[in-house]
């Protein structure tokens, strides 16, 4: 027997009792998505642990973030939210990762979406390229600024933000040309 679903009138009756039965569904995504984007900043800190446990022994992991946060913006863009919730994210992996022992310096440049401003935060900061990683940046014009101000110095880059079609295909061609310390997050 095949069920009719009835459709939902919002112009029929209590509206309140409507509208909670509407927004949960929704409010279930807003924290699944929140809870997956804990999670890949989970694996991103992970993965610097473990790829410079064996070079850092006993001294603390330094980190330098490059994330697009716009603090200077009037208004945030849309997609934004994602690298704020990354952030997010980050502190309470790197938070845990304190918890268990591990030292970590964390170092975070709002890095803006282009390549220019990429270029000014690297210029001005050269304690980037003291780093044992360097997590960003998230747009591709920004990728090859961030690999060419860091090829001479031995920081691995983590791409965390790119598609997997641009990672993968960035990863190869960075591979072809002899840079080993890069990877995407996939």
């Amino acid at each position: 027997m095949v069920q009719v679903r009835k459709a939902r009138d919002f112009t029929q009756g209590a509206i309140l009792p409507q509208i909670i039965k509407f927004a949960i569904p929704l409010m279930l995504t807003g924290v699944m998505q929140l809870l997956f984007n804990t999670a890949d900043t989970i694996v991103v800190v992970d993965t610097v642990a473990t790829v410079m446990h064996p070079v850092i022994d006993s001294t603390a992991i330094r980190l330098a973030l490059l994330l697009p946060l716009h603090a200077d913006a009037m208004k945030r863009e849309k997609n934004m939210e994602r690298f704020y919730d990354f952030y997010a994210g980050a502190l309470i992996a790197i938070y845990e990762k304190q918890q268990s022992g591990q030292a970590m310096e964390i170092f975070t440049y709002d890095i803006g979406k282009t390549a220019l401003r990429t270029s000014e935060v690297l210029q001005q900061h050269p304690e980037i390229r003291e780093a044992h990683a360097v997590v960003g940046p998230a747009y591709a014009q920004q990728v090859e600024v961030v690999l060419d101000s860091l090829q001479e110095d031995s920081v691995w880059v983590m791409i965390p933000f790119l598609s997997r079609r641009s990672s993968a295909a960035l990863v190869q061609s960075l591979k072809e040309e002899g840079w080993n310390r890069t990877t995407s997050c996939l």
